[in-house]
């Protein structure tokens, strides 16, 4: 490992000394951690506390301390590690290039640097702006790099193509010292890998498991869990105190509605198949019968899926004492913290007693809001539903799109929200197989859609409340 980086200790953390042997470390999400340490290590820890200082200037002020003192600030060092309290800089001259800062401490064992192998940039690996600094993350690892210099950016871009450490710093027109070392902290922070002759890494395109993840899939599962991000988690309530709460139900829009059928349950209770039967005969259409399902048929489906069974208001203590008044409305199926964020929107080819067109369903009153959609928009809509599933478009009766107010989500939760709402749309599906099965019917969940198509049909702004869902329905052939 090399000496050439500056340790220090990373920001938001204070470092306390009550007295000459003991040292406190606050973290204000992890608490405090008291550590006795030599006299000899105070100066040490104050210049890790400050600017910080390169790893071999320190070990030079030990050199000359009692046997072992060197042996307990290499402790330290593990101990900050294991906090996720200690970051390294790389830097040219004066100038500081990157800084690696962890939030666990994580890692997968790694190769060392030769000067033989081939290193190109991790293909997981991508920049974006956090505040007023570029970063680079990556879901394979439990930390970022903060650039600070133009030159450091330069240096990245270099690495799109692979070469060895000496070609490296001559592309990007560094010192080969320094470019080993900005080197060895990519590959501390798993940003780095290691590449054959013929363009393939071995770590990333090789026989293990990474070759199968894809970028976007990768980075979606370690930013919606634990461990791998700095980001708040969960139910946070990050928008309180800034916006309302988005309201349980959506407003109307003013277009006609159309009453639905609203079924006796009771009478559903004595006739319905029972639960083991309906899980075993569930199944997927691809066709559909003639005729086409009905508006009676569709009516009971959207009462017994998707309308409003109790409404609720309650206010919850967010923070600081402040209590914030919200509001719920139940559906038959479970969602995420109550919030039940899905709308239901059915797009009309063949359903009798129903005109062709584009219906936002009304849960809470339980009838059809017509809207103004296009016919080149319902037809894009029913084309991709078709594509998707191998169904003949002409054949489609109705499809319904589930709409998600990720605004109703995210003023909520932190680092969760769009997994908590396919989550939701999971649930949804089940309930939809099981109902339709129940009441005879065809049923067929859509691998995907049109997101701009839909928002564009419905009159919905795409980033507000946008398509994540979508479900054929039809009679059965």
């Amino acid at each position: 490992m090399s000496h050439a980086f500056i340790l220090s200790l990373s920001d938001g953390f204070e470092v306390t000394s009550d007295t000459p042997e003991r040292i406190v470390f606050r973290d204000p999400k992890k608490g405090s951690v008291p550590y006795r340490i030599a006299p000899a290590l105070q100066p040490i820890i104050e210049k890790l506390n400050g600017q910080g200082e390169h790893e071999d200037r320190l070990v030079e002020l030990l050199a000359q301390e009692p046997e072992g003192v060197l042996a307990e600030f290499y402790f330290l060092l593990d101990l900050l590690d294991r906090q996720s309290l200690l970051c390294r800089t790389v830097v040219s001259g004066n100038v500081r290039l990157a800084t690696l800062k962890r939030f666990s401490p994580q890692t997968r064992p790694r190769r060392a640097l030769t000067a033989t192998h081939c290193y190109a940039l991790s293909r997981f690996t991508y920049t974006r702006r956090v505040g007023e600094r570029i970063v680079l993350e990556t879901p394979l690892a439990h930390g970022r790099i903060v650039l600070h210099e133009d030159r450091a950016a330069a240096f990245v871009h270099t690495l799109a193509r692979r070469g060895r450490i000496e070609e490296l710093a001559a592309r990007a027109g560094f010192a080969v010292e320094e470019t080993r070392a900005f080197l060895e902290l990519l590959l501390m922070a798993e940003m780095l890998t290691m590449m054959s002759e013929d363009g393939v890494s071995a770590d990333e395109d090789g026989p293990g498991p990474l070759q199968f993840w894809e970028f976007h899939d990768l980075l979606f599962h370690a930013r919606s869990r634990h461990g791998r991000h700095f980001g708040s988690y969960g139910g946070s309530y990050r928008f309180a105190g800034r916006t309302n709460a988005p309201l349980a139900l959506e407003r109307r829009r003013g277009g006609d509605t159309i009453n639905l059928f609203r079924p006796d349950l009771t009478v559903i209770e004595d006739h319905d198949p029972s639960f083991t039967t309906v899980q075993n005969n569930r199944r997927s259409f691809h066709e559909f019968g003639n005729p086409p399902i009905d508006s009676r048929s569709l009516g009971e489906f959207l009462f017994r899926v998707g309308r409003v069974t109790k409404l609720e208001s309650d206010s919850r203590v967010i923070r600081d004492g402040h209590e914030i008044p919200l509001d719920f409305a139940f559906r038959p199926y479970p969602g995420g913290g109550a919030l039940y964020e899905l709308e239901f929107y059915v797009t009309i080819h063949a359903c009798l007693g129903l005109p062709r067109g584009l219906y936002h369903y009304e849960p809470c009153q339980h009838c059809l809001e017509r809207l103004p959609a296009a016919e080149e928009h319902l037809k894009t809509l029913l084309a991709a539903a078709a594509a998707s599933t191998g169904a003949p478009r002409e054949h489609l009766q109705t499809l319904i799109t589930l709409a998600a107010r990720y605004p109703r989500i995210a003023w909520k939760y932190s680092s969760i929200s769009y997994a908590t709402i396919l989550k939701d749309v999971g649930v949804v599906y089940q309930t939809m197989y099981l109902v339709a099965t129940a009441m005879g019917l065809a049923p067929c969940a859509v691998g995907g859609g049109d997101s701009d198509c839909f928002a564009k049909a419905a009159g919905t702004d795409y980033y507000a409340e946008t398509a994540v869902g979508e479900f054929l329905l039809g009679s059965r052939p």
